[in-house]
């Protein structure tokens, strides 16, 4: 039942919509890494997305769960509040397991009416827009652990809104180890050669202590050393062949710098014996080979 001492009761429309940013920000705060006690960093970056929208609005929609000592039912307290004054403050009896899940308020101490209404619809819709993303994360990955046709794959990303975006999302994800290097190999096999590169330095980038990745970007930018100075007799590269300082845009020198930049960073980084032999391998070749 809403408190008496409210003449003015907040819509169940209005209600839900704090409910669902509330419980959308809990299930970011709970989705953990797979091999660390901190926030996976996809979850981490849509809540920080979110956290920047609502700054930008001017409020804040809280949320606070609690038991009570003889109470065993759960609580969640509610709280929209807009420069500092709170403007809406209701205690749901909730399990918070199902994001958005309606609930009828134990109490309302506190709903004033106005324009901040207004931007919880927006603040509402970001959030949407946010799940949806997550959401399609997750279609993709299953997607690119099924398709076996690398045009298909790569179509899947073009067709997004925003492709570099996508890969973005794809390599904040737990499974952006499998993500990148479904794309990489499908951008490789069809000759997209900078994209496949960005889909390589975009996952390193945001993931700096897997030393596999820096040993593979700095594999991409040995082939494109071997392209121009000859590869080994008898080796067949296949489509590295198509990896050259032309198509990356970079002179000799300078590829072979970003070759052993990652090199030394996989070593760095390394707890795993078989990467730090391919990566020392690699670096004693980057000593002898010479630009024709």
């Amino acid at each position: 039942m809403f408190s008496k001492r409210n003449r003015v009761e907040p819509s169940e429309e209005l209600l839900n919509k704090v409910r669902y940013i509330g419980s959308y920000r809990m299930s970011l705060s709970r989705r953990k890494g797979h091999d660390s006690a901190e926030t996976e960093p996809l979850s981490y970056y849509l809540r920080n997305q979110l956290a920047s929208f609502l700054d930008e609005l001017g409020i804040q929609v809280l949320y606070r769960k609690s038991r009570g000592i003889l109470d065993k039912e759960s609580k969640l307290s509610h709280r929209v509040v807009e420069r500092k004054a709170i403007r809406l403050d209701f205690v749901d009896a909730s399990d918070s397991s199902h994001r958005g899940a309606p609930s009828a308020p134990l109490a309302v101490n506190k709903y004033e009416p106005g324009h901040w209404e207004q931007k919880l619809d927006v603040a509402y819709q970001k959030c949407q827009e946010l799940c949806n993303e997550w959401d399609h994360v997750r279609y993709l990955e299953t997607q690119l652990g099924t398709t076996q046709d690398a045009e298909e794959v790569v179509k899947l990303i073009e067709a997004t809104p925003d492709p570099e975006h996508t890969i973005k999302l794809l390599a904040l994800s737990p499974n952006y180890d499998a993500n990148s290097f479904a794309l990489y190999m499908a951008y490789i096999l069809t000759g997209k050669i900078k994209e496949a590169h960005r889909v390589l330095q975009t996952t390193a980038q945001l993931n700096p202590s897997d030393a596999r990745l820096h040993l593979s970007l700095g594999n991409f930018y040995w082939a494109a050393l071997c392209n121009a100075t000859g590869w080994a007799p008898k080796t067949n590269p296949g489509p590295l062949k198509q990896i050259t300082l032309q198509v990356l845009g970079y002179d000799y020198e300078t590829v072979r710098n970003m070759a052993r930049s990652q090199f030394l960073e996989a070593l760095r980084q390394s707890k795993n014996k078989d990467i730090e032999e391919q990566a020392n391998a690699q670096l004693s070749t980057l000593m002898t080979m010479k630009a024709r």
